[in-house]
């Protein structure tokens, strides 16, 4: 699968109101904590790709989920535009220790969000408050390789509905944008 992405920093308050306005529907609210892995080499964010255990609280119903996530390398350098695996598991203790047997150590910081999901058709809006960075609106969709560009540009094209700029998006992952804190 494609995950075609693109996001800019955001009042969650008025991005809600614009995507409610737009036909967006709210879906789940939920707590994610992500933390990712890499090499003593740095193989993994070193190629532009990314190792990933996410762990998803449900706080309406008090239980959760976790995923290991590898993201592949971008196909473009205006959004965030990639192959992404994903599978759930049980147990996120175990697969950290597989993890760190294979060489793979967590990378500092963890990303903690508070994420509230919007869908419109095959478009999933995000509204997140990240932990030490502040707000952000993302905008998804999930498609197959043949079909990102086209994606891509019904994001582009949901974005401007919404009343936000192209100009306002940033490629920068979360994990980087801690990491560059000054």
């Amino acid at each position: 699968m494609i995950e075609v992405e693109i996001k800019i920093r955001a009042n969650l308050d008025e991005a809600e109101k614009r995507l409610i306005n737009s036909g967006f529907l709210k879906d789940t609210k939920v707590r994610e904590t992500d933390i990712y892995f890499d090499n003593t080499a740095g193989d993994i964010r070193g190629n532009d790709t990314a190792l990933r255990i996410r762990t998803v609280e449900y706080p309406d119903s008090e239980s959760f989920m976790s995923y290991i996530t590898f993201k592949g390398k971008r196909y473009d350098d205006v959004s965030m535009t990639r192959p992404e695996y994903e599978t759930s598991f049980e147990h996120p203790a175990e697969m950290i220790k597989i993890l760190k047997s294979l060489g793979y150590n967590p990378v500092e910081p963890k990303v903690t969000k508070d994420r509230t999901v919007y869908v419109n058709g095959s478009i999933t809006a995000c509204l997140d408050r990240v932990e030490g960075l502040g707000d952000f609106l993302e905008l998804e969709i999930i498609t197959g390789k043949d079909t990102k560009n086209d994606a891509l540009d019904r994001l582009w094209t949901m974005l401007e509905i919404l009343g936000y700029n192209r100009d306002d998006t940033t490629t920068v992952s979360y994990l980087s944008m801690l990491q560059n804190r000054s």
